[in-house]
């Protein structure tokens, strides 16, 4: 009996339909309620893991039409939060792109996944930091001979390619606003002169 009490708690336990124990005798009740639940939470992890991987995925949600409302809870409970949990990951990853790249470039993967590319989208543009970054890397290019651009780049380690894009378009904006001459012959007042003038230019 206690074999049979052990297998039967742990299968009625699987289908995760509540279910009072078909005994009477408190040593079966015991062991039958115990293999319950442990059928019950093993079932339970198995669907929860199926339908967390499956939105993190951005695959569909499969049809619950034929199962029990508790399966359906715990599967739709999973689903959402492996599905949000990928939109921030996406968001996130929209966010560290800033660093990396000057233009919004959404990922192939998501291009056709409207709510995805809105969530990177959305990352890309909340990286205020990049910009900040930007403002920082022009501001030392223009004034290249007296920027210490080597201590900058291990300073922004993380986001050296739009640092040196920007730091690239300062320099070349300082040189085609007063020449290589110009430099040579008085690099400071140059650049002080022009101060003003790079700040209009900026970032453009």
């Amino acid at each position: 009996m206690k074999k049979q009490a052990k297998k039967q708690g742990y299968e009625d336990g699987t289908k995760l339909v509540e279910k009072k124990p078909p005994y009477d005798d408190p040593g079966l009740i015991e062991i039958y309620n115990t293999q319950y639940k442990k059928g019950y939470e093993e079932a339970k992890e198995k669907i929860q893991h199926e339908a967390y991987e499956t939105a993190y995925k951005l695959l569909p949600m499969k049809s619950l039409e034929s199962e029990n409302e508790n399966y359906k809870s715990i599967y739709t409970k999973s689903y959402e939060l492996g599905y949000q949990d990928k939109l921030a990951s996406i968001e996130k990853e929209g966010y560290q792109s800033a660093y990396k790249h000057d233009q919004l470039m959404v990922p192939k993967k998501y291009k056709n996944i409207k709510v995805a590319a809105e969530r990177y989208k959305k990352g890309f543009k909340k990286n205020k930091k990049a910009k900040k970054i930007k403002e920082e890397a022009y501001d030392d290019g223009f004034w290249f001979i007296v920027s210490n651009k080597k201590n900058k780049l291990n300073e922004y380690d993380y986001a050296k390619t739009i640092y040196e894009l920007y730091y690239d378009k300062g320099k070349k904006a300082a040189l085609e606003l007063y020449g290589n001459i110009a430099f040579v012959g008085s690099p400071i007042a140059a650049i002080a002169a022009g101060a003003i003038y790079s700040r209009k230019r900026k970032l453009k």
